[in-house]
């Protein structure tokens, strides 16, 4: 793929994305939290997500040590582990802002983008 059309693909998915954001914070009456940075719930959450970053990047150092080369899949398992464990973490412990719902949701919009730019690479 083209990095123009790769290009032209992100922008249709981050206008997509945002849009999908608006209609689920309206349909679930949540506050717009998108501008704020990012930050645990609570001290189990930090931990969590310091300790699935540091197997990740353990794996991926043994990987690029003994194959030389990264495998997307890594990267991809990494990404779905990570962002249901944010998204369990907000059921569990904050449940009312239905954060989850939303986290699960781009997690599934984000997943089918990365396939898309990974498997269904148009020539024309």
């Amino acid at each position: 793929m083209s990095i123009l059309k790769m290009i032209c693909l992100f922008v249709i998915f981050l206008i997509i994305g945002f849009a999908i954001e608006i209609l689920l914070r309206k349909l679930l009456r949540t506050d717009r939290k998108a501008l704020k940075r990012y930050g645990p719930i609570n001290d189990f959450q930090k931990r969590g997500e310091l300790f699935l970053l540091i197997i990740f990047l353990f794996i991926l150092a043994v990987q690029v040590f003994l194959k030389g080369d990264l495998w997307f899949g890594s990267v991809l398992i990494y990404f779905v582990v990570s962002t249901l464990f944010r998204g369990f973490i907000e059921w569990k412990y904050d449940r009312q802002s239905k954060e989850y719902i939303i986290t699960l949701v781009f997690l599934i919009f984000t997943i089918l983008f990365l396939v898309i730019i990974k498997y269904f690479d148009v020539h024309n």
